[in-house]
């Protein structure tokens, strides 16, 4: 609540300032694209149910407002340079925190299915409760990363290096499927958004998956086996919960159920 009064705060005298023509703000397809995401997402919170929705709507909204703004500041070349570092610095020792967690065997024990993948004692988790939600942060933040190997400084190149070297490593310690893939997917397509050529990384990406696979058998040689298996508790989770929702497409279609973890809750017990 506290962030989100700040980036609140913040919208306000920004928009204050474009009003007054000291700030530019322009509006293109992604920013039409945000806005009918943020609308969709306030209209969820006024769906009937007991959970408190709006209130979790309105925080959604609130802290989503720090797209738009990053995005219309990063005009001036101290503005990039601070978000590239307010990624880098994070990232990087959200991520050390991870690989040490892991290391000395302080990583929690119970996000993982010891019925299947008894070759994996822990998942790290760093700052984060969830090695899912830690991973989804790393992936996110690592084409910011890459993007500091294009910066003039060989401070921040650096940085960047090792920060990136930090990521990878604990992203593999999260073991989660999902965070390896959205890793993958975001440095391709951010080699590809520097050149057509970037499309070959596939080809030493995938041989890094297929050693990783062959040297850690009973770990990562597991988890990839059985990614789309139902046997896995987690797989078998999904899918119920996939169905559940599209057993309740026709009485909720336009409604929905809300917006938060209580409201799901709620739909997917009764």
């Amino acid at each position: 609540i506290t962030l989100a009064s700040i980036v609140l705060l913040t919208a306000f005298a920004y928009f204050i300032k474009v009003v007054r023509g000291k700030r530019v703000f322009k509006f293109g397809i992604t920013e039409f694209a945000f806005f009918a995401f943020a609308l969709a997402m306030m209209l969820g919170g006024f769906a009937p149910g007991e959970a408190n929705t709006f209130e979790n709507a309105l925080l959604s909204v609130s802290l989503m407002l720090i797209f738009p703004m990053t995005v219309n500041l990063m005009k001036y070349k101290r503005w990039i340079k601070t978000c590239v570092l307010a990624f880098i610095i994070p990232a990087g020792v959200v991520a050390f925190i991870g690989i040490v967690q892991y290391s000395l065997g302080m990583a929690p024990s119970g996000w993982i299915d010891q019925n299947l993948f008894d070759g994996i004692t822990s998942r790290a988790v760093s700052v984060f409760n969830n090695p899912n939600i830690l991973g989804l942060y790393l992936a996110v933040s690592f084409p910011m990363l890459l993007l500091s190997f294009y910066h003039k400084s060989p401070k921040i190149k650096l940085l960047g290096g090792i920060a990136a070297t930090f990521v990878i490593v604990c992203v593999a310690f999260t073991y989660s499927r999902s965070a390896w893939l959205a890793l993958l997917c975001g440095g391709i397509a951010f080699a590809v958004m520097e050149s057509p050529r970037g499309i070959l990384w596939l080809i030493p990406s995938a041989g890094v998956g297929v050693l990783a696979y062959i040297a850690f058998p009973e770990s990562i040689g597991a988890r990839l086996a059985n990614f789309a298996t139902l046997a896995d508790s987690a797989n078998s989770y999904r899918m119920a919960v996939w169905n559940s929702s599209w057993n309740m497409l026709p009485e909720l279609l336009f409604g929905g159920i809300g917006i938060g973890e209580e409201a799901f809750k709620t739909a997917y017990i009764n």
